[in-house]
């Protein structure tokens, strides 16, 4: 993506997650410059996490690879000092997050897509999984 490209109209969707559920719960135009985008070496070792634009006929317009918005498990400290600390399987019940998308007119619907982290290599070999799919608001300001 050219510098120009990056200095557009960016559309900041903002998204609630409660009890296992998303929702697109605002849309605004913003003047601003998007983040260069994370490399799948940034990414290495987590559960894949992206986000799609795509137009009427489901082509994907723009996809950016990013760190999961919904944590999936949270450290552990252990009373004994010999233990190290781990990663204990943890979904919150609710929150909030935002990602950033260019301005692009075709644009219909943006759709939140996960795969498992690759040590599940059973959940990784069924591919990823659309996690939500939302309309945008033509206009949004």
């Amino acid at each position: 993506m050219s510098e120009k490209e990056r200095e557009a109209t960016v559309r900041r969707l903002t998204f609630a997650y409660r009890d296992g559920t998303i929702e697109l719960v605002s849309q605004q135009q913003v003047e601003m410059r998007l983040p260069a985008r994370a490399t799948s070496r940034d990414l290495e070792g987590r559960a894949e996490f992206w986000y799609e634009l795509r137009d009427a006929g489901s082509e994907v317009l723009y996809r950016l690879d990013a760190e999961d918005p919904i944590p999936t498990d949270v450290e552990v400290f252990s009373d004994d000092p010999g233990r190290t600390v781990e990663r204990a399987p943890h979904v919150p019940e609710e929150g909030v997050f935002t990602v950033l998308v260019p301005e692009i007119e075709d644009a219909e619907e943006v759709r939140l897509m996960r795969s498992a982290a690759p040590a599940d290599a059973e959940a990784f070999a069924e591919g990823p999984v659309e996690v939500g799919r939302f309309r945008l608001t033509k206009g949004a300001r």
